[in-house]
């Protein structure tokens, strides 16, 4: 944006023009519609982030996440004790509901994507 202000309102030598009152009647006639533009825009944002939120239904239709927890550890093929640290995030994969599941067991560090709906194993990744 443009700064609006007195130096719009001055000529190139300093004094003051010949129709700077109009020149001041349009500055505040354009900063009236900038902030009515905006507040129109926050109100168009604001209803579209509303109309998300209504359209996305909740994780909790699915599974759950320790249900998650328990899949990807049978997935890997390794006990809950055996395991350093573990994160589960709710996530959206192709257009699909998943929890991710990060955990590490040693070295060795696991990565399982889990389908929210059904509990099927999307992806499976190990990395040493």
């Amino acid at each position: 944006m443009k700064p609006l202000g007195a130096l719009v309102l001055m000529r190139r030598d300093g004094r003051p023009g010949k129709n700077d009152h109009r020149r001041q009647m349009s500055l505040h006639y354009i900063q009236r519609k900038r902030k009515t533009k905006m507040r129109k825009t926050a109100k168009a944002i604001t209803a579209v982030a509303m109309a998300a939120a209504m359209t996305v239904p909740a994780f909790a239709a699915g599974i759950t996440e320790a249900q998650a927890r328990e899949i990807a550890l049978k997935q890997a093929g390794v006990r809950a004790d055996d395991v350093c640290y573990m994160t589960v995030s709710e996530d959206y994969g192709d257009g699909r509901q998943e929890y991710d599941v990060e955990f590490c067991v040693g070295i060795i560090a696991y990565s399982c994507s889990v389908d929210a709906a059904t509990g099927a194993v999307n992806g499976f990744y190990v990395s040493f």
